[in-house]
């Protein structure tokens, strides 16, 4: 299915996703809701659909996937060492925690095959990545080399530990001869600029037996460097830079070997991404009660208690459709009673389900055939529209009536306003007509007597109104299909 980005907006897809990525639990995860768009074919749907079922049932059964908490996305990571050639231990680090999380998952997946084969279409994305992490076991879980990742690494930090404790030795006597102890600040040493230095007090500084190595920026703390440390600084110096030396090129040995696999690590990243949306789903299918529509092969869709989702608790289920007698429904009532809110529902549920997530409706709604969703929808609290407004209205329009099909949705909000009432009303139904010519499915509100006259008399076409509630002189919210209904505009 397609949808305009202009439809997306109306329907304001980019605020709903949020109401599920946070069930997320890794920002992969996030980015595979944020980057989800609807199926491009019915079968795609289908899929999509016995996947999710697949794994929610699973869940249910069998309990949680294996998961790695502090998953990263590492697109952007490889992207830079194409640049630079060259991932950090932090970097490498997370890529083995996602690779070895997907050969986990593929084992699982694998193993259940028999009952549900529709998981081989997950698995087959997932390479053997066992050499790499076997490689990448060199890393700790701070993401520094272990000393065994190359015997070179392991001398030349052996060498470093015997320096510091030759270091820390020779330091602890200097601070403990009194002809020195009395020109310091601090009886410690630190290390400044590479070199272990100590804190001399400032009227000490010209009779202290070394040299200065940093000072404050106020110039009241002076680090110097005592002489007698000079040689064993050096050679710490030395050992220190042998030592990155080292690290950065097994680094860039293990970079090289990540890079290799660059496709394959895409694809576990992907695959990963989609078992935490489908995670989110399914939390938000349980916590808010949606569902998964049923499939129909018709041009059709019926929505029973749909819900807004960004209403929240305030939202008033409505049953919604179209498609199975009519192909037509034209909205009647009175302004801010619900029509807009209608309108957006159905849509909203139209994209979500075919999505192939679940729907904020009860269970027995159904989603059909749909190749395209156009939405021209205002907000329906202010009709009275400028010229110019009016004229990019009618252009919208006339694209969508170029574009829309047998199969495709339209929504059309307030059909007939920013003009005159009597020529609003004849641009509506001439609209109407040269949908209803070409089969196509149509959602759309109007509060024009003459709009409403044409649908009561034409066929194919059947009114709907918000209810309002005389008594208290205020809407309802609920839809009343084959009523239609006064504008109390």
């Amino acid at each position: 299915m397609l949808a305009e980005k202009a439809s997306y907006n109306s329907l304001e897809i980019k605020k709903i996703i949020p109401l599920i990525s946070k069930y997320c639990r890794s920002e992969i995860g996030e980015e595979a809701a944020f980057a989800a768009a609807p199926a491009q074919n019915f079968d795609e749907l289908r899929t999509r659909q016995e996947l999710f079922l697949s794994i929610e049932d699973y869940r249910e059964k069998k309990g949680e996937l294996p998961w790695q908490n502090g998953l990263a996305p590492v697109t952007p990571m490889l992207a830079e060492a194409d640049e630079t050639g060259l991932l950090t231990g932090e970097e490498l680090l997370k890529i083995r925690h996602l690779i070895k999380l997907s050969m986990k998952i593929k084992e699982i997946l694998n193993s259940e095959k028999e009952k549900y084969p529709v998981f081989s279409l997950i698995t087959k994305d997932i390479r053997d990545f066992a050499d790499e992490i076997e490689r990448l076991s060199v890393i700790d879980d701070d993401g520094r080399l272990y000393d065994s990742a190359s015997e070179k690494l392991k001398s030349v930090r052996e060498k470093i530990k015997e320096l510091r404790e030759t270091i820390r030795r020779k330091g602890h006597a200097l601070v403990n001869d009194p002809s020195i102890s009395g020109m310091l600040q601090e009886r410690v040493m630190t290390i400044r600029n590479g070199r272990y230095t100590f804190l001399v007090r400032p009227d000490a500084l010209s009779i202290f037996p070394g040299s200065v190595v940093d000072r404050s920026v106020s110039g009241n703390s002076v680090y110097m460097e005592p002489n007698s440390m000079i040689r064993l600084n050096n050679e710490f110096t030395s050992c220190r830079n042998s030592e990155i030396y080292e690290e950065q090129r097994i680094l860039r040995e293990l970079t090289v070997r990540i890079q290799k696999k660059t496709k394959g690590i895409l694809d576990a990243e992907r695959v990963i991404g989609n078992i935490d949306l489908f995670y989110a789903l399914s939390e938000k299918r349980r916590l808010d009660k949606w569902t998964m529509p049923e499939l129909s092969q018709k041009t059709t869709f019926s929505f029973r208690k749909a819900r807004h989702p960004l209403l929240f608790d305030k939202a008033v289920p409505i049953d919604i459709g179209c498609g199975d007698k009519y192909r037509i429904l034209v909205i009647t009532g009175p302004n801010t009673g619900g029509k807009t809110v209608a309108l957006k529902t159905a849509g909203v549920c139209v994209i979500l389900g075919w999505m192939g997530f679940p729907i904020p409706a009860a269970e027995g709604s159904v989603l059909g055939i749909i190749d395209e969703l156009f939405a021209d929808i205002g907000d329906e609290q202010s009709i009275e529209q400028s010229l110019s407004t009016f004229s990019a209205h009618v252009k919208h329009v006339t694209e969508i009536l170029g574009g829309a099909g047998p199969n495709s949705l339209v929504l059309l909000d307030e059909l007939g306003a920013g003009t005159d009432p009597e020529e609003g009303a004849a641009l509506g139904i001439a609209i109407l007509d040269w949908l209803r010519e070409k089969k196509t499915l149509v959602l759309a509100t109007t509060h024009h007597n003459p709009i409403k006259r044409f649908a009561l008399a034409t066929a194919a076409i059947e009114t709907a109104s918000v209810e309002f509630d005389i008594a208290t002189l205020s809407p309802t919210y609920k839809i009343l299909t084959g009523i239609p209904g006064r504008s109390n505009a």
